[in-house]
């Protein structure tokens, strides 16, 4: 089904779609927490009865609007660009864009809307127009006067190691891939055994688990008839000690070499279906 799938151009334009969602909800999401960041600085350096309001009071609609907006988009976005690109790609994972487009959506809504929160009436003085009684600024309040620059520093500074994370990570993938279809040619390739399967547990808001993976042990010959074991994770979590159908693929000139053995766990497998030493 996935083989048929390649390439498909309706794909890559709903992936691309839902990727350009999930950016968009996630400066929703920036913009509503700048807007939040706002009214908590407002009370911060100001006094309680200054009568100015913060942002998200002058404009009330915005906070849900944003909130939803995101909420929307980033449940619809993510899902719906990883099942378009999977596709699209033949089954191999997709592009490591979420993040970095999220977190980067994230900081340029949250910076756009520093601009236009509310300064104090006085630096160093949280000033009461009402009844005067004036008060001088600890380091809390200076601290939030500054929020306007530390706040978008730590944000870029997020955003920075975000995309590093990508790029090093999509290198690594890469490398894996190529190694996985020099293998597929030049390789050796025998049918391996299960001989051990933990499976992992998530629980949900309810308190109830349910199967999320499982980490599973292979035995398997080497060129030289030798055992050998190789643990890899999968999401299947129906596999049983001693059943099923695995093959292993590995380099016969370096068979401890661990990121060259590669695990699958179907019958006539995709490449795709290959796992190796980082597929998680």
């Amino acid at each position: 089904m996935l083989r048929g799938q390649l390439g498909n151009q309706r794909l890559l334009m709903i992936g691309t779609t839902a990727l350009i969602a999930l950016g968009a909800a996630a400066v929703f999401a920036g913009a509503t927490g700048s807007m939040l960041v706002d009214e908590m600085r407002h009370g911060v350096i100001d006094s309680i009865f200054d009568d100015r309001r913060a942002l998200a009071e002058r404009h009330p609609y915005l906070l849900p609007a944003g909130v939803i907006a995101a909420v929307l988009g980033g449940l619809a976005g993510l899902p719906l660009y990883t099942w378009a690109i999977t596709r699209y790609r033949g089954g191999e994972r997709p592009w490591l864009l979420p993040a970095p487009v999220a977190v980067l959506g994230f900081t340029a809504g949250f910076i756009a809307v520093v601009p236009a929160w509310t300064g104090p009436l006085k630096v160093g003085t949280r000033v009461d127009p009402t009844f005067h009684h004036d008060r001088d600024w600890g380091w809390a309040s200076w601290v939030a006067y500054a929020a306007p620059v530390w706040v978008p520093v730590l944000l870029l500074a997020g955003s920075a190691l975000t995309v590093r994370w990508a790029v090093q990570s999509a290198r690594a993938r890469a490398a894996s891939v190529r190694e996985r279809d020099r293998l597929l040619l030049h390789g050796a390739r025998v049918a391996g055994e299960v001989t051990e399967v933990r499976v992992h547990l998530s629980s949900d808001d309810t308190g109830s688990s349910r199967p999320a993976g499982a980490t599973v042990t292979v035995r398997y010959p080497d060129s030289e008839g030798q055992n050998r074991w190789v643990t890899r994770y999968t999401r299947s979590t129906d596999l049983r000690v001693g059943a099923g159908a695995v093959e292993v693929l590995f380099d016969p000139l370096r068979p401890d070499e661990e990121s060259s053995i590669f695990v699958a766990f179907q019958r006539e497998p995709l490449a795709a279906d290959w796992i190796g030493a980082k597929s998680r």
